[in-house]
């Protein structure tokens, strides 16, 4: 039995391989299937970090300081030298929301979406502590052309394809044989 069906499913693969999609039939399955293709939007941002351990009451007072003057020298000042020190970067190109997450936390990521762009903000607090932030830019999420995910969109259209001949095939056998269960 065991034998049997795998012979079966090596027929049904060779016959879905040797069908290539069409452009039409790859748009097709990309636009039942949007959701599956969605670009994160993304964000560029700078950060400035805040050691909550190294500062302590000074908090607030330090980074409404350093907010004045990241805000007095706009694109002069370099982030990576002001604040304290942190394994992060100081600065994200096209970071996805899961990113920010996996990195800062749910909650920076929260607030880093309502942050004008183009203006230091802040303190946002993260698992870390406190950060000084400026967004550079803002991509919305979209679904992907299909130009962008043709390769993915291919490889999932033939694996649909491949089970849909296999689940045919394996009704018409089906139909055409008696299935008795013993036992019950």
């Amino acid at each position: 039995r065991r034998r049997l069906r795998q012979k079966l499913e090596f027929i049904s693969e060779d016959a879905a391989s040797a069908v290539e999609p069409t452009d039409v039939e790859l748009a097709e399955y990309l636009a039942k299937n949007a959701d599956s293709y969605r670009i994160e939007s993304q964000l560029t941002f700078s950060q400035v970090f805040l050691d909550p351990s190294k500062r302590g009451a000074k908090l607030e007072v330090d980074a409404a300081h350093l907010l004045d003057v990241l805000r007095s020298r706009g694109d002069k000042v370099d982030p990576g030298n002001l604040g304290d020190s942190l394994m992060l970067e100081p600065r994200y190109e096209r970071a996805t929301e899961a990113d920010i997450s996996r990195l800062f936390g749910s909650e920076f990521e929260a607030a880093l979406r309502d942050q004008p762009v183009g203006e230091w903000a802040g303190p946002l607090k993260s698992g870390y502590g406190a950060h000084l932030v400026r967004i550079e830019a803002r991509l919305p999420g979209r679904v992907a052309t299909l130009a962008e995910v043709r390769e993915a969109v291919a490889r999932d259209w033939a694996a649909r394809r491949r089970q849909e001949l296999l689940d045919t095939q394996y009704r018409e056998l089906r139909s055409r044989y008696p299935v008795r269960i013993e036992g019950q």
